[in-house]
């Protein structure tokens, strides 16, 4: 592999997976598409013309576009059926925590995060992932996506609006207290 294509690969592997996994909601079909990508880049014998790390995001997710639909064709079940497949991704930081209630805290927070970007358009989530989880600039998203620059910001922003919305929702229904059961209210 060639200096830049292993530098975009250390520095972009979880982003990369991330956008794959986004498109075929399958691990193992996610990481293939990766594969596949990356040998196809290094039978190029060049440097792309362009912004690397573009081309790279763009490739992969081409690569996941592709498998996803030879796995149509051939009858696969599952793909894209269930929107909590996301939860493969690891979007929280890494459990730091030292404690038990700390570890749970951690744990509901990303099951939040991840059941808000379920409800997410996978066009949506596919810009957030790409902003938020690869860092990468509303520029080469729009290049890797191949949209124009204006669409890929209010899709952003948008999704962003979302979130929020959904995650304050899922804030407030955690901290109301549990209405009384039946029994509790007939008890006395």
């Amino acid at each position: 592999m060639t200096p830049w294509l292993a530098d975009i690969y250390q520095t972009h592997r979880r982003g990369l997976y991330a956008l794959a996994l986004s498109v075929l909601r399958r691990p193992e079909l996610a990481e293939d598409a990766v594969h596949d990508a990356f040998v196809k880049i290094t039978r190029l014998k060049a440097q792309p013309d362009g912004d690397p790390v573009s081309y790279t995001f763009a490739a992969v997710r081409n690569a996941a576009l592709d498998l996803r639909g030879k796995q149509a064709q051939i009858g696969a079940s599952g793909i894209g059926a269930h929107a909590d497949d996301i939860q493969a991704i690891d979007l929280v930081a890494a459990n730091t925590a030292t404690n038990p209630a700390q570890q749970a805290m951690l744990g509901e927070d990303k099951a939040r995060v991840q059941a808000a970007l379920a409800r997410l358009s996978p066009d949506d989530r596919e810009v957030i992932l790409l902003r938020l989880w690869s860092n990468l600039s509303f520029q080469q998203i729009g290049d890797a996506c191949r949209e124009p620059l204006g669409t890929i910001a209010s899709r952003y922003y948008r999704a962003l609006a979302q979130l929020r919305e959904a995650l304050a929702d899922a804030a407030e229904e955690s901290s109301s207290p549990p209405a009384p059961s039946k029994e509790s209210r007939h008890a006395h």
